[in-house]
């Protein structure tokens, strides 16, 4: 009976790991992705965002792959307001041909909500398309290149273990920088509720185990 019960708990906890983290954040908004030093994404086949802000110039990234691949791109911008809703998307190969010209401007806007981490975003449409094996530079650029966005690739979830610790590490920035929200609402989204949960799922494991053993004892 213990051992069931510990299995269930067990199970919910594998779960509950699985379900709460939607994507795999990677703050980038201090880093010089310039066009002669591009953003490197590792790993275009994960689900990734990239959290940036324009500095007075364009951002790059280079993504590189020894198999053909579904090129997938998604430009959110925090719903804010003074946000933004005017950027360029420019996709070129490795000998710089133009492999598409995207312009927001030519789509409209929709509000997007985030359910695991509980902010709001302005989403538009995005980019997908099957490419051969190669190297693309990503440029991000609007009128004033001043803004702050968001760089979703790849259009599957993947939640990896080892992301888990990323995703608290740097969820204070996003809601703090990136949102403009108090640090007060940090807590109060779903990834952190997840987290106090498993702490008490971990403490029923914990409890049934010591209370099988001393029965098992005796």
């Amino acid at each position: 009976m213990y051992r069931l019960k510990i299995s269930y708990l067990i199970m919910i906890l594998i779960l509950w790991l699985w379900f709460v983290f939607a994507h795999n954040p990677r703050v980038v908004w201090d880093i010089d992705n310039s066009i002669e030093n591009p953003f490197l994404v590792d790993n275009p086949e994960n689900s990734q965002a990239f959290y940036d802000q324009l500095k007075w110039k364009p951002s790059f990234y280079k993504i590189f792959s020894d198999t053909d691949f579904l090129l997938y791109l998604s430009l959110t911008v925090p719903a804010i307001s003074w946000s933004d809703q005017d950027y360029w998307i420019i996709i070129k190969d490795d000998l710089w041909n133009l492999v598409d010209n995207i312009e927001s401007n030519n789509f409209k806007w929709t509000k997007f909500y985030e359910k695991f981490a509980w902010d709001l975003y302005y989403q538009w449409p995005w980019f997908e398309r099957f490419v051969g094996s190669w190297t693309y530079y990503i440029q991000i650029y609007s009128l004033d290149n001043m803004w702050k966005y968001a760089l979703a690739i790849w259009k599957l979830e993947i939640r990896p273990i080892n992301e888990i610790r990323n995703t608290f590490k740097v969820l204070p920035a996003l809601k703090t920088y990136f949102f403009e929200k108090s640090f007060i609402v940090i807590f109060f989204n779903y990834i952190w509720i997840s987290l106090f949960v498993i702490i008490i799922l971990i403490l029923l494991i914990i409890l049934i185990i010591n209370k099988f053993i001393k029965k098992f004892k005796l």
